[in-house]
């Protein structure tokens, strides 16, 4: 109830100027995500063993529900926007690069660090208890997924001072040579077997998103007819490398495939992402007459001010509950994939999913609201940059492998040492001097 009375506060003090589309977006995709999340697991018992199947495998019709839960295109280019305007701002104020790096970071970083010591302590207990480790390290590396994402979103914010300032003098070009990289990339990967260079377009893909996010911020995308291009643009680019080039259907990982679209990203993402963004900016002008609406807008308040909690622990919910239902006996757990009974029991499954992730947000979104106020402890910006890239590097690892180990104490100690002290560093450390912009 408070938080909603402060959201109905915060949106009676909106002014007029604000794009709400983008906070609206920025929710949405990550709500989007959660339930894509939520939805793509099919677990089920037989003969008392937990079993997991993944639908996007088992049906592989679904496949292409992924054009509408796959939304990391649509995070990157709100991100854009967003840092675009806050970048602005901060250089009409004069505040120093080092204070906004650290500001953002915070805001970015902080709400991870209680995930990591949850499954820091369930590693741990499961040791004590003698949980087999291959299915507490699963657990772990499921539950920290929405990590890795985030890494490459850090990555992508320390970079801002070089990027707004390389599309300040190129404007769209900046956008277009990023696309021209990742093409290449792709054409290399293809024509010479290296598939391992596919991992450069983490960089060229999600840094391209984020470029278009300054254009839509700098007006550049308001005609219709430049949403129309994109659109048709992403829509002739996914049948053509789809249609002739082989690639998957599916824009996330699927298991057992021989290639992902998604892990590294290429250009069949980029191609879903320029659709995504043409079809949105074209739904902008109704969009945001319906965001005029004090309820509707105080809505997607609330969920931006809770939206980083949910992206990191709704995993981690999921876990829980598929956990829960097992040891129940696999109560909601014993239809079959894919079935007639299954599909029924999806909207009572994410009901579940629902009310059970509304009191972890009550719990830990007050990291990310803690996060909210302005970090007086900026450090000099290459502290700050070396600091995130360790903590980035650390969640990549924690994502990848998960923080169980076959140890005494269970833990992946090394590895959660140092990217919490990494985190710390890159959001807490006191100043020698903050930089101001030239």
């Amino acid at each position: 109830m408070k938080l909603w009375k402060t959201a109905k506060a915060l949106a009676d003090k909106t002014p007029r100027t604000r794009n709400r589309y983008v906070d609206f977006l920025r929710a949405a995709s990550i709500c989007a995500v959660v339930v894509g999340h939520w939805m793509t697991p099919a677990p089920v018992v037989e003969d008392g063993a937990l079993r997991f199947d993944y639908m996007l495998a088992f049906a592989p019709w679904t496949q292409l529900l992924t054009w509408l839960f796959q939304v990391m295109p649509v995070f990157f280019f709100v991100g854009g926007y967003a840092n675009a305007a806050s970048w602005s701002s901060a250089h009409r104020d004069g505040l120093g690069t080092s204070l906004w790096l650290g500001k953002r970071l915070r805001r970015l970083l902080a709400p991870i660090v209680p995930l990591i010591l949850f499954w820091s302590l369930a590693a741990f207990l499961a040791r004590r208890a003698e949980i087999d480790v291959g299915l507490a390290g699963h657990a772990s590396r499921l539950a920290l997924i929405p990590v890795w994402f985030l890494a490459v979103y850090v990555m992508v914010t320390l970079a801002v001072p070089i990027s707004y300032r390389t599309w300040r003098r190129n404007g769209m070009v900046s956008f277009w040579a990023l696309v021209a990289c990742a093409c290449l990339t792709d054409a290399i990967a293809v024509l010479f077997g290296l598939a391992d260079i596919r991992w450069l377009n983490y960089g060229f893909i999600w840094m391209a998103m984020h470029q278009l996010g300054y254009a839509w911020r700098e007006g550049d995308l308001e005609k219709p007819s430049r949403a129309i291009v994109l659109a048709l643009t992403g829509l002739f680019g996914l049948a053509f490398v789809i249609l002739f080039l082989s690639y998957p259907i599916s824009m996330v990982t699927v298991p057992g495939a021989v290639m992902s679209n998604s892990r590294p990203p290429n250009i069949a993402l980029l191609a879903l992402g320029l659709l995504q963004v043409g079809v949105l900016l074209l739904a902008a002008r109704p969009a945001r007459k319906w965001l005029e609406r004090r309820n509707v807008w105080a809505g997607v308040i609330v969920l931006n001010r809770i939206i980083m909690t949910l992206f990191l622990w709704h995993v981690t919910v999921l876990i829980l509950c598929i956990g829960v239902a097992w040891l129940l006996g696999g109560t909601g757990l014993r239809a079959a994939p894919g079935g007639e009974a299954w599909w029924w029991m999806r909207l009572p499954w994410l009901l579940v999913l629902v009310l059970a992730v509304a009191p972890v947000l009550l719990v830990f979104a007050r990291f990310e609201e803690a996060a909210r106020g302005v970090n007086p402890h900026a450090a000099s910006t290459w502290r700050i940059a070396v600091a995130a890239v360790i903590a980035c590097a650390g969640l990549t690892f924690l994502a990848l492998n998960g923080v169980v180990a076959d140890t005494s104490l269970g833990v992946q100690i090394w590895p959660v040492a140092v990217t919490l002290a990494a985190v710390y560093f890159a959001t807490r450390f006191p100043p020698p001097g903050a930089s101001r912009f030239s």
